[in-house]
């Protein structure tokens, strides 16, 4: 899980994990006659040669898999003239290796005629595009000179250079003279002598999601601040680029229920390199990052009605300047339109909002957002601010407070601690008395997070709303500054106010700004960030609330 802090999982937990989480996503068993139609079509007369089973009927007939080795060798003989087979199971082979792993055979056994052999043939004769090769990277001539650029990306000289083609789009191509060329990639411009950033990903292809490009433009027209320059981007077209896995999912050989999403290859570049949050340079630098992506937020909302739904330390980056940039606007959300109930929840689970993770079926609102930042600024804090917390306790509240999830009739669920602590003012570690440089930070986190204890409360009962509307009702002027002071005590008036406060526009990065234009408070400069220690996982839990058990 990303961000987690719990200690590294083992490769097969690791896998089943994966499996877990991949269950349901794919189709199958496809009959091998419609993955061969659909997928490597029949080429006009290069028909697969007649292949003579009876040099493959043996090797099940192995004692053992060692022997197995031997009879595939002699087997493959007569179909690769002018090649040596070599059985490399004993040590894996000098010349075969992959992302730095040496591989070694894997044997499998297949049923008579599943067409396994068709598929390699008709696999062997395919274009590049039918292969799965991406057409949009291609390696540099190879008389260019890329050590200038090199350079500029901080890589060795040596380093192999790669050219990624980025479309563009009509409104972006008009509006420029001179056009530049979630993975994210440093890139170099090949048409300027920037450094730009390259987002390489897969879009969700919906009517009712538009394009991350398109809503980059919608931002800068309405003037929102601290919002990363679009340079370009757009769907890449032709064969491979749209995923077709929910073209299947109805299909009468489909074993389960599976569901899927079709997304389409949409590479896009920016035009600003960035740091991330954690590696900011001071926590005043920390701070200000926050309040600036607040302050983008806040007017993407109010200004463009535009939610981002995904805040989270990695969609905030800083610049060498200070400037906090929210980026990673692909999920977000027009306000106000329909929102079709999507089988994947949206956001970063240690960043969501105590309300989206206990309930699975709620909206994403504003101030689901406004609650992210929050966490956002105290995982951060606590994560990589050195303080008096020891390795473990700063392990325990994390992994308590922002990874809770369990498991409820196949829906994973969490947020109690959040809730729970938020609500009852127990959401900052009781352990945590200061950080180290004696920065006011502690002092910060310990204001915001009060005003969102109101989400978490038991509303008022029926008769103290009862109670309101009736005196409410009966005074003839309840706009008075008497009777708005007596409303304002009453219970379910106090509730109602908290509830106006926390809607209210810039509360937010406002209260973050005093504290950072507040003359009387030393912020240090030095303070920088630093990937503290964190403990081994034990046995037993502490409580958000203070106690062991």
């Amino acid at each position: 899980m990303p961000f987690s802090v719990s200690q590294p999982l083992s490769q097969d937990d690791i896998k089943i994990l994966l499996a877990e989480e991949m269950k349901d996503r794919f189709v199958g068993p496809m009959p091998a006659q419609k993955f061969m139609d659909d997928y490597l079509p029949r080429l006009p007369g290069q028909e697969c040669p007649h292949v003579d089973e009876q040099h493959f009927r043996k090797i099940p007939e192995g004692a053992s898999e060692k022997s197995f080795y031997v009879l595939l060798v002699d087997a493959m003989k007569p179909f690769t003239p002018g090649f040596e087979v070599i059985d490399t199971s004993q040590h894996p082979s000098s010349g075969l290796e992959y992302g730095g792993f040496k591989l070694r055979p894997d044997v499998a056994l297949y049923p008579e005629n599943c067409g396994r052999t068709k598929i390699i043939w008709r696999f062997s004769l395919a274009s590049s595009e039918r292969m799965g090769l991406d057409q949009s990277v291609t390696e540099v001539a190879a008389d260019f000179d890329g050590r200038e650029i090199c350079t500029k990306l901080k890589l060795p000289p040596s380093t192999k250079l790669f050219y990624y083609g980025v479309p563009d789009d009509d409104i972006s191509r008009a509006q420029r003279d001179d056009p530049d060329l979630t993975s994210l990639h440093w890139a170099a411009s090949s048409r300027s002598d920037r450094v730009v950033y390259l987002k390489d990903t897969r879009r969700i292809e919906s009517n009712d999601m538009q394009k991350e490009g398109d809503t980059y433009r919608q931002l800068h027209s309405y003037q929102v601040p601290h919002i990363a320059p679009f340079e370009r981007g757009n769907d890449l077209e032709g064969y491979g680029s749209r995923t077709v896995t929910h073209d299947y999912v109805e299909e009468s050989w489909v074993c389960g229920m599976p569901f899927a999403t079709g997304r389409i290859y949409y590479p896009m570049v920016l035009g600003v390199v960035g740091r991330e949050l954690s590696t900011f340079r001071s926590t005043r630098e920390l701070v200000n990052a926050v309040a600036d992506a607040l302050e983008a937020h806040e007017d993407a909302y109010h200004k463009a009605g535009i939610l981002h739904r995904d805040v989270s330390v990695g969609n905030l980056i800083v610049t060498d300047d200070g400037e906090g940039l929210l980026i990673d606007w692909d999920l977000c959300r027009k306000c106000g339109t329909i929102q079709k109930r999507r089988h994947d929840r949206t956001g970063t689970w240690q960043f969501m909002s105590g309300a989206l993770l206990s309930d699975p079926t709620k909206h994403q609102d504003f101030e689901d957002d406004l609650e992210s930042f929050l966490h956002v600024l105290t995982w951060t804090s606590i994560r990589y601010c050195p303080s008096n917390l020891t390795a473990q306790e700063r392990s325990y509240r994390l992994s308590l407070i922002f990874e809770e999830v369990h498991e409820t009739n196949g829906v994973y669920i969490g947020g109690d601690c959040k809730c729970g602590g938020l609500v009852r003012n127990k959401y900052l570690p009781s352990e945590l008395v200061a950080f180290s440089a004696g920065s006011p930070l502690l002092d910060l986190l310990r204001e915001i997070n009060p005003p969102f204890a109101v989400r978490y409360q038991v509303p008022p009962s029926k008769e103290d709303f009862h109670t309101y509307e009736t005196i409410r009702t009966s005074v003839e002027d309840s706009t008075t500054p008497f009777w708005v002071n007596i409303f304002a005590n009453l219970t379910y008036g106090r509730y109602q106010q908290k509830l106006e406060n926390l809607k209210r526009r810039s509360w937010f990065p406002l209260m973050i700004r005093a504290y950072l234009q507040n003359p009387d408070l030393a912020w240090p400069t030095d303070d920088k960030a630093e990937r503290l220690p964190v403990g081994i996982k034990a046995i037993f839990m502490i409580d958000i609330f203070g106690e062991q058990g």
